[in-house]
């Protein structure tokens, strides 16, 4: 019920910001991709497949490729006995360590843009390109090539923040790991005194809960909320914590 609202909010505000038909495309695309089970929803398609709705030149294809080039190359390399977190901590220094895996060329949090202001820095091909990130295309990235890799991982949310949820299948506990942070693990009571999230906020699930999928689809739409609603409406929702950005970048 909780997506459906999230959901319903979004398409309000693309309809403001779009024209009918505009708008009804877009909310259409969402539609399509929520319309199928969790197991059959692939989040760089999805991904890639939103961002494209913000910026047409995106290369779905050419990005794709990129993925599971990366993809092969960790596998190339990992221990297919290793426990999960040490897996996990794997990913994170073939992304965010400099070696001959990434022409000593790491991912990096964006410094210059620490806020996330630049849409295009959130679209996941600029930061391919780039390798400047932010709390949405670093963790993003991250949930896909782990999960290309067999761990299972979501995204869960903070106040204007995302971060990564990696599932420990011997407890099925739940460990956070801060992308923008190189991938470091994070405790729940860090992240509620970061963003002064509140008991009854945990206690109603509204922040750092594990996503299914449809539910990381509905975070991934939000960048067209930031995409078409006029900035000074944008600005008011992101003062009532509406929305997904930066608000606490790195720690």
């Amino acid at each position: 019920m909780k997506i459906f609202f999230y959901l319903v909010f979004i398409v309000a505000q693309v309809q403001i910001a779009f024209a009918e038909d505009s708008a009804t495309s877009a909310i259409k695309v969402i539609e399509n991709i929520l319309n199928n089970p969790d197991k059959d929803i692939d989040l760089a398609k999805e991904k890639l497949t939103i961002d494209k709705l913000v910026d047409p030149n995106t290369d779905i294809t050419v990005a794709l490729a990129e993925i599971k080039k990366m993809v092969n190359t960790i596998k190339s390399g990992l221990n297919p006995d290793l426990k999960p977190l040490d897996k996990a901590f794997s990913l994170s220094a073939f992304l965010y360590e400099a070696g001959y895996w990434n022409n000593f060329k790491p991912f990096q949090y964006d410094l210059d843009d620490p806020l996330g202001q630049n849409l295009n820095s959130k679209l996941l091909s600029t930061y391919l390109k780039s390798k400047k990130g932010n709390c949405v295309s670093m963790p993003i990235l991250y949930a896909i090539l782990a999960n290309k890799i067999g761990l299972d991982v979501t995204l869960s949310i903070a106040p204007l923040h995302v971060f990564v949820k990696l599932k420990n299948p011997a407890t099925g506990q739940y460990i956070n790991l801060e992308t923008t942070d190189k991938g470091l693990p994070i405790s729940n009571d860090a992240y509620k005194k970061d963003f002064s999230i509140s008991n009854l906020a945990i206690k109603n699930k509204v922040y750092l809960q594990p996503l299914n999928k449809k539910k990381v689809v509905a975070v991934m739409a939000m960048l067209l909320n930031e995409s078409f609603v006029p900035a000074k409406h944008l600005l008011v929702q992101k003062s009532r914590g509406v929305g997904v950005g930066n608000a606490n970048p790195k720690r």
